[in-house]
């Protein structure tokens, strides 16, 4: 059935329900509208108080939160700096962080600080008259406190007083709670009359005992939950409305009683006497005139806004008619929303493409600059030690010597038999020689480690040049020589780390893919997994590469890391935008790498069995399967 029909037919069959029931029950059912109507009156004026409560709870919650976390306090209660409680813990602190009790307790229940304010202004260092410590440890035989923020409403001095209490951590939260912070604001009686007279009704904030007296005069329910309570229907009865408050334990500590004047119920007696008459006369007609505009102005508009949406929706158009944006009331303004709105997401969906790239030229960027950055202070180590071993050479050592015997050319037995110095000369030419012969060999290896780190150099530059295209076309290659290049681009890396990489391919294996997107990928999922497995302790730091051809020609890419494993409630959302485990990630790598390979018609998904088992990421070429079913 069409839109237009079921407006038709809601309108008729809403219109002869109405008169029926004006008809049949007139007064009483009216009266019983406006009734409910005061109820819910005198329910949203006692609401009104409770949120205002609430939002006393949940500021002094955020203010509790800021103190347990600072660092200062983690350390004072663990140590007591004298210099913490001057400057924050003095009786000026009541008045600059707006509270009137702070209650800081170790994990021994030993406390650390305690003062509260009276009304009156004067700092007491007693007990306020209950104990903040079994608040802030409820459960007597343990000494952990609580692992969230816990608050409640206690008296203090016949005044209620809103609490919160919430554990001392450290900024990274990385370290067990040190104790309890307990805070406490007042709830005055001038508060409570101020707001009473802001919303224009009569209530107060009492406590149980007070309110059962209250409830004693009135033909109202025991003090169970939240309810309303009226007389009758007359003109003249007052509602009565109670909510109650209760702490985190449950626990009912006060409640708001409000008294409102029937006003609604007043009006609704003389609108149902007007209202009735005029109901019967102009129903009909007004059905019938509402079936036809809505139906011109409506239905037929948003019948035809819904077809063009699913028409672009299905990719079978870009853009709206004008007859819909040129309209000029609500209908145009939602279908200039809609046409905004498209276009806003196609030009986003280009710039997050974008993005997407570019974070994977990055990534990639950063492994190739990494690597040329060690081979150049393997260079650098190399010339030194070249430098040194040519400093500190015996060559001029060698000439002295050979002066010696020119000198003594024609008596060389004698000067080296029994000149003092001519028979030391033979011995030192002995080690001279076997030290020449060292630096020698030395100035050789620094010089082959020089040539290494200088062909490395040119393996880092190739790798550049090989994922620097920026190509965009699928193409059917082999894909070990891919996996390959992306191994020899994060080698370096991996080393460093002491981490081994283990290639398991099928050098004759073809999938369809873009070579440069497909490298950055490896290499972005190669540099996670060696993250990941920077956890492991003792034991070898391995990753596994696996490549297999599956029955029906698809290809899959295993790549198996035996580092700190995904939590549970991590794996669902392990591909989202922004989502990291890492302390200073940036959580787009690996919503990189889904949103890449789905371009490419490739599929990831992510298996592990928890923490501290590892991690294996499976790539999957699909585009096989696409063909198939596209023919």
């Amino acid at each position: 059935m069409k839109l237009g029909s079921k407006v038709g037919l809601g309108i008729l069959g809403i219109t002869s329900v109405v008169l029926g029931v004006f008809v049949l029950f007139q007064r009483p059912m009216m009266l019983k509208s406006f009734e409910n109507l005061q109820y819910s009156a005198a329910q949203q004026n006692t609401d009104r108080a409770y949120q205002s409560i609430l939002t006393e709870v949940s500021s002094l919650g955020r203010q509790t939160q800021d103190w347990g976390s600072w660092d200062d306090t983690y350390n004072y209660v663990l140590r007591s700096d004298p210099s913490y409680k001057r400057v924050n813990l003095s009786n000026a602190m009541f008045d600059t962080a707006h509270v009137d009790l702070i209650w800081i307790v170790k994990n021994s229940k030993e406390l650390s600080h305690a003062a509260w304010r009276d009304l009156n202004g004067v700092v007491h260092r007693t007990d306020p008259g209950f104990d903040p410590v079994k608040f802030a440890y409820p459960d007597s035989s343990s000494v952990q406190p609580r692992t969230g923020g816990a608050w409640d409403i206690r008296t203090v001095e016949g005044d209620p007083m809103v609490l919160y209490a919430r554990p001392v951590l450290d900024s990274s939260e990385a370290k067990p709670p040190a104790g309890m912070i307990v805070m406490g604001r007042f709830l005055s009686r001038k508060k409570v009359s101020e707001m009473a007279k802001a919303i224009g009704v009569n209530f107060s904030l009492d406590n149980i005992e007070t309110l059962k007296r209250k409830l004693g005069t009135l033909p109202a329910p025991g003090l169970v939950g939240s309810f309303a309570y009226c007389a009758p229907p007359t003109e003249h009865a007052e509602v009565v409305s109670i909510r109650n408050v209760t702490g985190d334990d449950g626990r009912t500590r006060f409640g708001i009683f409000c008294r409102t004047r029937p006003t609604i119920l007043h009006d609704g007696v003389h609108t149902v006497n007007q209202s009735i008459g005029y109901m019967v006369c102009f129903s009909l007609f007004s059905s019938l005139l509402g079936l036809v505009l809505i139906k011109l102005l409506v239905t037929n508009p948003l019948a035809l806004l819904s077809a063009q949406v699913s028409e672009i929706g299905d990719g079978k158009s870009r853009n709206l008619s004008d007859t819909l944006i040129q309209r000029s009331d609500e209908i145009g303004l939602v279908s200039q929303f809609f046409q905004t709105a498209f276009d806003r997401l196609e030009i986003a969906q280009l710039s997050l493409v974008k993005a997407s790239h570019e974070a994977g030229m990055a990534s990639v960027a950063r492994e190739v600059l990494h690597n040329a950055g060690n081979v150049f202070n393997s260079i650098k180590v190399a010339i030194g030690q070249l430098h040194s071993i040519a400093s500190n050479s015996k060559l001029p050592r060698l000439q002295e010597s050979l002066d010696l015997l020119q000198a003594n050319q024609g008596s060389l037995d004698r000067y080296t038999s029994e000149d003092p110095k001519g028979a030391k000369l033979l011995p030192f030419l002995a080690v001279l020689s076997d030290r020449l012969v060292s630096d020698h060999k030395k100035s050789l290896d620094e010089l082959n480690d020089l040539s290494a780190s200088v062909a490395h150099m040119g393996e880092v530059i190739q790798a550049q040049h090989s994922f620097a295209s920026q190509s965009t076309e699928l193409e059917e290659v082999f894909l070990a020589p891919l996996v390959e290049e992306s191994a020899r681009i994060v080698q370096k890396s991996l080393q460093h780390h002491g981490v081994k990489l283990e290639l398991s391919l099928e050098p004759e294996v073809k999938a369809s893919c873009i070579p440069p997107l497909f490298i950055r990928v490896v290499v972005n999922l190669l540099t996670n997994a060696k993250d990941a497995v920077q956890c492991r302790e003792s034991g070898a730091k391995l990753i596994k590469v696996h490549m297999t051809e599956m029955n029906d020609g698809s290809v899959s890419l295993l790549i198996q890391d035996n580092g700190e494993g995904i939590e549970d409630h991590d794996a669902a959302k392990i591909f989202a935008n922004g989502f990291t485990t890492k302390p200073n990630g940036s959580g787009y790598g690996l919503h990189y790498c889904a949103n890449t390979l789905r371009e490419m018609g490739w599929s990831i998904r992510m298996e592990s069995a928890g923490p501290g088992t590892g991690a294996s990421f499976i790539l999957t070429d699909n585009t096989r399967s696409l063909d198939q079913e596209a023919a």
